[in-house]
């Protein structure tokens, strides 16, 4: 009886003339909404991408409808609100990157572009989870990615020779008290070039060299192991020179390209994943972008990153938690190398060659001395001057195809600065090799801080 009563309540309630006018007023709204329609247009493809046909046949499939001016819009995506989503996911996708005027950047700029690209793929954030969910055809398969992989392999991993002038003994890190802050309000940490550094890269697919620098809170956050999520106030640089290769195959920093920075404050940057972001350009240290929506590249790029709370780097360093957010294969065991780790940086190289990478780091006297007499940076160093180079073999970034990142330790040296009776100069080394057990302290020659400047092997 109790069943029966309810199904003719029911009834009586779909027959009730409130219900109906209820029903009546939402159907209206709903046709009401079909007609506001931001338009979707196609302008003229002007500079398309030039590539061999079975690569624009993947991009075409999966990216042109969101990253083109060649939008097809299939008749289910045209139904409001599911319109509205659409049109503002193409008009972002053509402001990131667009195929149809790619063609009119310099050939460098489309490489990195289409690298990023590829990134997006292997991350699994492009094309979007919500839209493959409907459009199924876009998914790309493994074997595809590996064929956009492959496209770009032949120039993977190598820099183009470039003049002598271009560069330089110390990698430049300007800085002054009056740069101007981020559109977003970021200020410049103008003390950046003090903080340690926690990484390096070689970006080959954009022409750069990096490294990452981090400040105390950072640094804090991994000595006790309490980060991703990181503390407030954590804050990264990640500076960048342009990549000038010898023609050895040893690469250096040439001029400096940019500095870049997160600074944690969960609250503060709450609608930009809890980061604030910003980037200064040139030895002018222009701040990039010109309103505060340029953080939009930024997360965009870093959205893959959300388990890592958005945090690309793998810093070097041991620790039995959270090891696999860490580089712990290029971690020092021995500890006066991991003590030179934790001077300052002075320059950074990658033997191509050797397929190795080598930091350069000195001690507060060594370092008040070089960023004094910059860029005479092979003048005589003070008694008691420190300097250390680790080289490590070099390995693939596991989060960005087109980089690489320091393997394990295959060497280091610390040269030490000493005087005779009649205060004439002495260079003490300390070597280790693979096996980090150190050698016996011998002298070494005059040219010895110039070659480890240098990048050249000991």
């Amino acid at each position: 009886m109790d069943d029966i009563s309810e199904s003719r309540g029911f009834r009586a309630l779909l027959r009730s003339r409130r219900l109906r006018r209820a029903m009546g007023a939402l159907a209206a709204v709903f046709l009401a909404v079909q007609l506001v329609r931001p338009a979707i247009p196609n302008p003229p493809v002007v500079a398309d991408l030039e590539a061999p046909p079975e690569i624009v046949q993947v991009l075409r499939r999966d990216c042109y409808d969101c990253h083109s001016n060649e939008t097809k819009i299939p008749w289910f995506d045209l139904v409001e609100p599911i319109y509205w989503m659409v049109a503002q996911d193409v008009a972002l996708g053509r402001q990131r990157l667009n195929f149809s005027s790619i063609g009119r950047l310099p050939r460098a700029q489309q490489r990195a572009l289409l690298y990023e690209s590829i990134n997006q793929i292997r991350l699994g954030a492009m094309p979007p989870a919500s839209y493959t969910l409907v459009h199924r055809a876009a998914r790309t398969t493994p074997g595809e990615l590996g064929l956009l992989e492959r496209y770009l392999a032949p120039n993977s991993g190598f820099h183009e020779t470039s003049s002598p002038t271009q560069r330089a003994a110390i990698a430049a890190l300007p800085s002054r008290a009056d740069v101007r802050p981020a559109p977003n309000g970021l200020a410049f940490p103008s003390e950046y070039g003090t903080w340690r550094a926690i990484s390096t890269t070689d970006r080959f697919d954009n022409g750069t060299l990096r490294v990452i620098l981090a400040n105390d809170v950072a640094i804090r956050a991994l000595e006790t192991s309490r980060f991703s999520p990181w503390p407030d106030g954590a804050t990264f640089a990640k500076v960048a020179w342009n990549a000038e290769s010898d023609g050895s195959g040893v690469v250096k920093p040439g001029e400096f390209r940019q500095v870049e920075f997160m600074a944690k404050d969960a609250a503060r940057y709450a609608a930009t994943q809890g980061w604030g972001w910003g980037r200064w350009l040139g030895t002018e240290l222009n701040p990039y972008g010109k309103t505060a929506a340029f953080t939009e590249e930024c997360t965009g790029c870093h959205a893959p990153m959300r388990a890592n709370d958005f945090v690309f780097t793998m810093p070097i360093r041991r620790s039995a938690a959270r090891a696999g957010l860490l580089n712990a294969d290029a971690a020092p065991v021995d500890d006066s190398t991991l003590l030179a780790t934790q001077w300052q940086v002075i320059t950074v190289s990658h033997n191509e060659r050797e397929d190795s990478m080598s930091t350069v780091y000195g001690n507060p006297l060594a370092i008040e001395h070089l960023y004094g007499t910059f860029p005479e940076a092979t003048a005589s160093l003070a008694l008691g001057s420190m300097l250390a180079r680790v080289t490590w073999s070099a390995k693939d970034d596991p989060h960005w195809f087109g980089a690489r990142i320091p393997g394990r330790v295959s060497s280091a040296r610390r040269i030490t600065i000493g005087a005779t009776a009649d205060g004439q100069p002495t260079y003490a080394c300390d070597d280790r090799g693979s096996d980090q057990q150190r050698r016996a302290t011998a002298p070494c020659p005059p040219d010895a801080i110039e070659l480890m400047l240098g990048g050249s092997p000991p």
